[in-house]
């Protein structure tokens, strides 16, 4: 009996470590689609620092292709269901580049285990939103292109965290900046991230 007991201990441990844990939760329950079908996520040794840092501003300096759009696309899913009420704001360098974003994080849902995808989660693809996708908890997830004029408002509802794609290459990223920079009053967290363009702007 006590061995059951501290089976169930070490579940139930795991359990809310897998919710908690952004890493845990997305090689437990992410997989991403291959040539050979869905294989479970497994993050790369560079993407778990940056997973790791709990720092209110980061910088990452990046290459093509390694995956960290992904993985950014999966800590603010894990965000937003873990936390109530939340707004996560990620902008991408186009409009369709935005929408593709949001779309990634959909596809991560659907690879999900059905029973612990999120609640209220609308799946077919006709019927989504370009640019936000809510949660039953209330905390909502808005994919918008790069631009003052339109991220200029948002952050309202309490901690805002913004994750800012290819930044490099936006144009206003000075003004960008200090409009998301102020979301952090209210404790938010940005994340800039993005391949090199030489030495300019932010």
């Amino acid at each position: 009996m006590e061995r059951l007991d501290k089976t169930a201990e070490r579940e139930i441990e795991y359990g809310l470590k897998s919710c908690l844990d952004p890493i845990c939760f997305l090689e437990k329950f992410i997989r991403l689609q291959t040539e050979e079908g869905y294989i479970p996520l497994k993050a790369e040794k560079y993407q778990k620092e940056v997973l790791r840092d709990i720092s209110r501003f980061r910088a990452v300096n990046k290459s093509k292709k390694i995956g960290m759009s992904t993985i950014f696309a999966g800590e603010s899913l894990h965000s937003a269901m873990i936390n109530t009420n939340k707004d996560l704001i990620l902008t991408s360098t186009s409009e369709r580049m935005a929408e593709e974003l949001l779309n990634k994080i959909y596809d991560l849902i659907e690879s999900m285990p059905h029973n612990i995808q999120p609640y209220g989660i609308e799946k077919r693809k006709e019927k989504r939103r370009a640019e936000i996708l809510q949660l039953s908890n209330r905390s909502r997830i808005f994919s918008l292109p790069s631009s003052p004029s339109t991220v200029r408002g948002y952050g309202m509802r309490g901690q805002t965290d913004v994750y800012l794609d290819e930044f490099a290459h936006v144009a206003e990223d000075t003004e960008m900046w200090t409009v998301v920079r102020d979301f952090s009053i209210l404790g938010g967290r940005q994340t800039m991230f993005s391949t090199p363009m030489g030495k300019r702007g932010k």
